[in-house]
């Protein structure tokens, strides 16, 4: 009988709870569904229609709805206490009311613990929130398969997360979450957990249990080890730990046979699991910036490896293990200490990028020429003397470094690399670049030499038909080839600290050229295309800078005065450094006068600040005259208030006399002066009236003054601050202006010419007579502005005296008032107890006199 009576009960929770929980066709219905809700307003009026919801900007309208809220009741608050007469002041109060009301209801449409009605959630993404806290409200809707709080605040999770039992996406990267709840071990069914760029210690003990988890991104975090459970998740495919604080990887990881990618780099890891070689399914591993020193055996067991970067450790040879990478396209091993390289290297025929640049390499072994696809090739910045001729077979060779190293001899192994675009071989000891090294360089668009010891330069530029920067400084060049002209494409020629004694004409054959550097040659003459013709476009009309300090051709004033003439009107032409020296020193002057020119402009607006304080002052004063003249006028009204009782208790009087006296001549005469008694009293009373309304008017117009005086007050005050940070920048500007001028003039002074050469004396850039007018007149607007700022001072100070006098004026007027209210409070019982005193009679002469009783 009892079990009779649950029945209804039993039947009411399994319905509810498998109204909870999807079955597989419900699921695939919610993960087919397109349609995503972005209004929690829309959702929550439809809740059984919901299965995914995207918002944004959640807290942003929240703090709106606040501040709104916020000044809609200041405002109230100001209406109601406000003395002006307002059309409507319930009316508007009313729909005020109900404005807050509506928004305070509003709030519920972004408050997100509202999401507990939507039960049919299996996406919800709360991503570019600002949130700081989550409701705890997964328990309510536990369908949920992906959540995404990525870009918030949130310090921690609530603990209910790990009731989603069915969750199989978390995502909570670039947050502020410093530990992960243990509930977490729960997500049995998790498969991809995303938490970069957090402060996470370490996992959850259990991290075990997510035993189908298979992307796990926890790089930029503070983990300092991996819990003992890690080992159990066999499924993970993506491992992304960098830029942690690891020191060692469990051995657990070597039975991932599913994992493809594993990223520990930005560590502090010494050594690696000796099974590292088991990871059959590896295809990149990124170990850079650790101490390793050595590599297990075992590494070349690991087949399927396309990447493998060990940059910015501590390695000093590499291992021979890595030969057995028989994949491997791109491997790194730059900045480490390593001497040798293995023989075998060829044997990597799949490679495609090789980073040796940052090391102690002295030889590289002729295998390399087997890397028939390797298309990037660092080996700057090591010791090779010598290039194997083998280099030549690595025929799709496009980028190659070989600067700062020890090589002598122009490398002929490159002649025939017609892919390569980019070639890097300054700083080095190449005395020459033979005709037969770049014949085959068809491709060629960058070539830096710098900083070598070569004399000359090929004949036959022709191939380098691509060629656009061509590098050549700090060399021994004294020639250039004639048929440079045939490089079209050039877009970049640096010759600078050469032996140039001449430029050919064919360099007018570069219409591409834009930028041309000849600083510190021996240039005396230079051909004639380089000079303007009148209805002629310039030869060289692509140029936008030619630079030719530091050569003879500078140092004679008539050169450099036909030397103005030199390019293209828009281009920037750089002749001597007197030339540099007068440009720099200009631009300083100019610095230097826009400097006092903001200068002035400050002074001026701190004047100007200075009169808006005085107008903010005497706005203030003027509302305090005015609110003076308002207390006076309800001083008086209070007066004539009084006046009026005096007359009205008068009029009471002469009424009773007259009442006394009916009949007579004096009666008459009574009554006729109580009638002008009462006139009398009546136009007082108008009178109090009248002058009261304009007492309250002038009140209002008194209050208003004192607002507009106190926003003027604040917008001197404004102008005040920007005026001082104008005056602050103007002073930093004259600074630099000083310091850019002093180091062009100390650069100018520290390059004598040789002797025998006299070098001309930059020519003055102002006149004495122009100085000195330019120094008066800022004198004179210095002192403008401090008369200015003097007067605006003594103004503000005859403002507050007026406001002091006013203040006077008003507690005069209080006290005038207080007098006539005891005036009227002494006069207003009398005339109640005469009043009370007629009625009496009244009341006596109406009663009837007792009839005499005459029967006995």
């Amino acid at each position: 009988m009892k079990l009779f009576f649950l029945i209804p009960l039993f039947l009411f929770f399994y319905q509810a709870t498998s109204a909870q929980i999807f079955d597989s066709l419900e699921l695939k219905t919610a993960l087919d569904r397109k349609y995503v809700f972005t209004s929690l307003h829309l959702a929550l009026e439809k809740p059984d229609e919901v299965y995914k919801l995207k918002l944004r900007g959640i807290n942003k309208r929240l703090r709106n709805i606040d501040k709104e809220v916020l000044y809609l009741q200041d405002s109230i608050n100001t209406l109601r206490s406000s003395s002006r007469r307002v059309m409507g002041r319930e009316k508007i109060i009313a729909r005020w009311a109900t404005k807050i009301k509506t928004l305070r209801k509003s709030k519920f449409y972004y408050d997100l613990d509202s999401l507990k009605k939507l039960t049919r959630l299996v996406h919800l993404d709360l991503a570019y929130n600002e949130l700081e806290d989550l409701p705890d409200v997964f328990r309510q809707i536990p369908n949920l398969r992906k959540v995404n709080l990525d870009n918030n605040n949130l310090s921690s999770l609530p603990s209910s997360i790990g009731s989603l039992r069915y969750l199989e996406e978390l995502y909570l990267q670039k947050n502020k979450i410093e530990v992960l709840p243990d509930e977490m071990e729960e997500l049995v069914s998790l498969k991809t957990f995303i938490a970069n760029n957090n402060q996470i210690p370490n996992f959850p003990e259990e991290i075990g249990n997510w035993k189908d988890l298979e992307i796990l991104r926890a790089d930029s975090n503070k983990i300092q080890s991996l819990p003992a459970s890690f080992n159990q998740l066999k499924k993970l495919r993506l491992i992304m730990l960098s830029d942690n604080n690891l020191t060692e990887i469990t051995a657990g990881i070597c039975k991932f046979t599913n994992l493809q990618e594993l990223y520990l780099d930005h560590n502090s890891i010494a050594i690696l699991p000796k099974n590292i070689g088991l990871l059959s399914s590896l295809r990149v591993l990124q170990l850079s910036d650790n101490q390793l020193s050595a590599l297990p055996s075992s590494i070349g067991l690991n087949q399927g490896l396309r990447t493998l970067n060990l940059a910015s450790n501590n390695l000093t040879v590499v291992p021979k293990e890595i030969i057995q990478l028989v994949n491997l396209q791109h491997l790194y091993l730059e900045q480490n200490i390593i001497h040798n390289l293995p023989k075998s290297i060829g044997l990597l025929s799949q490679l495609k990028a090789l980073h040796l640049d940052n090391n102690d390499l002295t030889t590289i072994p002729e295998s390399i020429g087997l890397l028939e696809n390797l298309e990037l090739l660092h080996l700057d910045n090591n010791k090779l003397t010598t290039i194997p001729n083998s280099m030549c077979l690595l025929t799709n060779l496009q980028v190659c470094y070989l600067q700062n190293n020890q090589l002598k001899v122009f490398p002929p192994s490159l002649a025939n690399l017609n892919k390569l675009e980019v070639l890097f071989i300054h700083k080095n000891q190449l005395t020459n670049i033979p005709d037969s090294c770049i014949s085959g360089l068809v491709n060629l668009q960058t070539l830096s030499a710098n900083n070598n010891r070569i004399a000359e330069l090929p004949n036959e530029l022709g191939p380098l038909k691509n060629l656009k920067r061509l590098f050549l400084s700090h060399n021994q060049i004294s020639k250039l080839p004639r048929n440079i002209g045939k490089l079209d494409t050039l877009i970049i020629l640096s010759l600078d600290h050469n032996l140039l004694t001449e430029i050919p004409n064919e360099i007018g054959q570069l219409k591409n050229i834009t930028y041309l550097f000849l600083k510190d040659n021996q240039i005396a003459t230079l051909p004639a295309c380089f000079y303007k013709e009148k209805n002629i476009r310039h030869p060289l009309f692509s140029l936008r800078q030619l630079e030719l300090t530091r050569n003879p051709i500078g140092n004679k004033k008539a050169n450099r005065m036909k030397l103005r003439k030199l390019g293209p009107d828009y281009a920037t032409i750089y002749i001597s450094e007197a030339d540099r020296y007068l440009r720099s020193a200009s631009e300083a002057k100019r610095a230097e006068e826009q400097a006092k020119r903001a200068a002035i402009k400050a002074k001026e607006a701190e004047a100007k600040a200075k009169e808006a304080a005085i107008a903010a002052a005497e706005a203030k004063a003027k509302a305090k005259e005015a609110e003076a003249k308002a207390k006076e006028a309800a001083a008086v009204a209070k007066e004539a208030e009084a006046d009026a009782k005096e007359a009205e208790t008068k009029a009471i009087a002469a009424a009773k006399k007259a009442k006394e006296a009916i009949g007579t001549p004096e009666a008459k005469q009574a009554e006729a002066k109580a009638k002008e008694a009462e006139a009398r009293a009546k136009e007082a009373e108008a009178r109090a009236k009248e002058t009261a309304a304009i007492a309250a008017e002038a009140e209002a117009f008194a209050k208003s003054r004192v607002a507009n005086a106190l926003s003027k007050e604040a917008a001197a005050l404004a102008r005040a601050k920007e005026a001082a940070r104008l005056a602050k920048e103007a002073k930093e500007k004259a600074e630099e202006a000083a310091r850019l001028a002093k180091e062009a003039k100390d650069r100018a002074k520290g390059k004598r010419p040789k002797k025998g050469t006299k070098e001309p004396k930059p020519a003055p850039v102002d006149s004495a007579e122009d100085a000195l007018r330019k120094a008066e007149a800022d004198a004179r607007a210095r002192a403008r502005a401090n008369a200015k700022i003097l007067a605006a001072e003594l103004r503000i100070k005859i403002a507050e005296l007026r406001i002091v006098v006013a203040e006077k004026r008003i507690s005069h007027a209080k006290k005038i008032t207080a007098k006539a209210e005891t005036k009227a409070n002494k006069i207003a019982p009398e005339v109640e107890a005469e009043e009370t005193e007629e009625s009496i009679e009244k009341k006596k002469k109406k009663e009837p006199k007792p009839k005499k009783d005459n029967t006995k």
